[in-house]
């Protein structure tokens, strides 16, 4: 992978378009370019994207033999992040119903507790709060993997979006 600055100035962009591009600060980028601070594994995605639409566009301004190799691999490489962002969508929906499930379990938990006549010292209040401990913190590891399935599939689009930019172009 080409190193930021590097890529940065082939491309010709200043670093508040290369940071918005990639999805990092400006002052992160500036820093990663003066080798005080690494790229962060989120921005990695864009940055590669950015660097295969600089080659391509090398190689296809150019009269190499293997230009339309490189669009091919390029098309390629759009129906896998066009698939993979499907996945991502039905992993999202199926995070977001377990986190539903979960939250109802959670209120009905919690409407059980008001009743006056839930007595919490027994064992089975103990194994209820035990559950009702475990239902939370099942929803808090949904919540983050929802997050973690947003950043990837926001990730994957501006990789899809760069390709397509670089496809479309003539």
């Amino acid at each position: 992978m080409a190193y930021p600055k590097e890529l940065r100035k082939q491309l010709g962009l200043s670093l508040a378009e290369m940071s918005t591009l990639i999805h990092c600060g400006q002052s992160l980028l500036s820093m990663v370019e003066m080798g005080k601070r690494e790229l962060p594994t989120i921005c990695l995605g864009p940055l590669w994207a950015l660097e295969t639409a600089a080659a391509a566009a090398t190689v296809s301004n150019s009269s190499l033999p293997n230009a339309p190799a490189t669009i091919k691999w390029l098309k390629r490489q759009l129906r896998n992040g066009r698939a993979s962002r499907q996945r991502l969508q039905l992993e999202r929906e199926k995070l977001e119903e377990q986190a539903q499930q979960v939250g109802h379990w959670l209120e009905t938990a919690v409407q059980l507790t008001a009743n006056p006549y839930f007595n919490g010292d027994d064992l089975a209040g103990m194994q209820f709060q035990l559950c009702k401990r475990k239902a939370e913190q099942k929803l808090q590891q949904l919540q983050l993997s929802q997050y973690r399935v947003q950043v990837k599939a926001a990730t994957l689009d501006a990789n899809i979006a760069a390709v397509e930019a670089l496809l479309d172009a003539p």
